[in-house]
């Protein structure tokens, strides 16, 4: 049996797990165990839990706290996780676990968004069989926006991004896939003050590429306390949604929520 990490990896928090096609558990995480000589930044790791093997690398440069996304396709597990450069650059990138090696890191998008700390805003995955959907936040230029694209073929390529927020998004966003085949992308708007209030928003994109209006789920504040959304696809084009009721005492509220 694998034995336990020791304490001198310096886990960081943010831990994901993600199940490949055998049914091994895949356990992602940033470390900063390479820190104090890699330029201050943290890497990203792999390991799984339940077979014999040792740490794996999957990228030496990555955000300090942004979550990471895994998602399960034909190919093996895809990953997706904001990535760190020598000049601060910070946009997201694609690892894939397959066939029992990791692929070398590569851009889900090329925002070239530079900033000197961590937005704690990673990207999501979801995928059935071949189809991915992928979605993120980024405030490139000072112009913070959300984005979303497809792929048909296991984020091996991606359609073009297509922009989902209303003008002032916090991000903290998710992304399912229903059995029909569209992607539900939720996200956390601020409000602008002027009519457009702020919440969690959700819009549909088909495989056809026809992107729904943006329909506001449940208001929200932009305080940390208000969390990350989350939403789990069910049958007939219902998705149940939980997120952070942003109130005192603060609490967790889960609803359906039926897309027309």
């Amino acid at each position: 049996m694998p034995q336990p990490v020791s304490a001198e990896s310096r886990i960081n928090e943010f831990t994901t797990l993600q199940p490949d096609r055998d049914g091994h558990m895949l356990a992602l995480w940033l470390d900063s165990r390479h820190r104090a000589t890699n330029g201050d930044r943290q890497s990203l790791y792999a390991r799984f839990l339940d077979r014999d093997g040792p740490d794996m690398l999957v990228d030496d440069a990555v955000c300090d706290c942004c979550q990471i996304a895994a998602a399960l396709t034909p190919e093996g597990v895809l990953v997706a996780y904001r990535g760190r450069t020598k000049d601060e650059v910070r946009d997201n990138r694609l690892a894939l676990w397959s066939r029992g090696a990791w692929s070398q890191p590569r851009a889900l998008h090329t925002d070239r968004w530079t900033i000197t700390g961590c937005p704690v805003n990673g990207p999501q995955l979801a995928t059935r069989e071949h189809q991915v959907a992928a979605t993120w936040f980024t405030a490139a230029r000072s112009q913070p926006r959300v984005f979303a694209k497809l792929s048909s073929d296991g984020g091996e390529t991606f359609g073009p991004p297509l922009r989902l927020d209303l003008g002032i998004p916090q991000g903290r966003v998710d992304t399912v896939l229903l059995p029909d085949g569209a992607a539900v992308f939720t996200w956390l708007e601020m409000g602008d003050g002027k009519g457009a209030a702020g919440g969690i928003y959700a819009r549909t994109l088909t495989p056809a590429g026809e992107l729904s209006a943006p329909l506001l789920l449940a208001p929200s504040s932009a305080a940390r306390a208000s969390g990350f959304p989350r939403g789990v696809a069910l049958a007939d084009r219902r998705v149940l949604l939980s997120h952070t009721q942003d109130s005192e005492p603060s609490r967790i509220v889960t609803k359906i929520v039926t897309l027309d």
